[in-house]
């Protein structure tokens, strides 16, 4: 089947945003995105193929309405209601995603914890350092099945650490529905988990692609800004999805 899609890129995380239920994993393979999603730009909604949250991509899909002329101040990822503001123009467009605080639970301890929010787990791993790209594929598979999150629509493993002026991530996140495992660019959903254990305020957290996220953990909601990147546009041919 023929679909149009758009891909865009927030501070280096690439989501693939889809007119129809088509394979995803196919089209992500065709288009060389980290994630992929369903939209109905009249609705102003969006369906993450794997039933995920992503931060990142509502930021995306923020630009993207701004971009086709529907200047949108709010949209919806599943059932949840997202305040957005768009600043920019093409190429480049600066976003803001307010989202209701969600509600998580915590397992581990200090420099170990696990977020458990709807439709995503992260395992937060404080360290000095952090480690090398090489291998981390690998033993983020092991730390999910320790944790037993592959059952989960899709779960992170995050390395973080403190910096003078902002902190750190290195994060790979699984999505088993869709079959992919990614060491991201960067990840919102990762960081709002990280800020949220952090508490209150404003936390400033660069991605692996070097660039930031700022993300606000205030009383009732919380806030990612970041920097996106409109990258392409067309039609594709894929599988319909079953």
């Amino acid at each position: 089947m023929k679909t149009g899609f758009w891909k865009l890129s927030t501070a280096g995380n690439t989501t693939l945003f889809l007119e129809k239920r088509c394979d995803a994993g196919e089209a992500l393979e065709l288009i060389c995105a980290e994630q992929a999603g369903y939209v109905d730009l009249a609705a102003r909604s969006l369906c993450m193929a794997g039933g995920e949250f992503c931060a990142n991509a509502c930021l995306a899909y923020g630009a993207l309405l701004d971009a086709l002329g529907f200047f949108p101040e709010q949209l919806s990822i599943g059932d949840t209601t997202i305040k957005v503001r768009a600043r920019g123009k093409m190429p480049v467009w600066e976003v803001c995603a307010q989202f209701p605080l969600p509600e998580c639970k915590w397992e581990g301890g200090e420099d170990v914890r696990v977020c458990h929010a709807q439709g995503i787990s992260h395992v937060l791993l404080r360290c000095p350092e952090l480690p090398a790209r090489e291998g981390s594929l690998e033993i983020a598979a092991g730390v999910r099945r320790d944790w037993r999150l592959d059952s989960r629509p899709a779960a992170g493993v995050v390395w973080w650490r403190q910096l003078a002026d902002c902190l750190e991530i290195l994060p790979v996140i699984s999505v088993p529905s869709l079959g992919t495992c990614n060491l991201e660019q960067a990840c919102g959903s990762a960081s709002i988990a990280l800020a949220l254990g952090m508490g209150a305020g404003r936390h400033s957290i660069r991605q692996p692609s070097g660039k930031t996220l700022l993300v606000d953990a205030g009383a009732d909601s919380i806030s990612v800004t970041g920097e996106v990147l409109f990258q392409a546009s067309g039609e594709l041919w894929a599988t319909e999805a079953v």
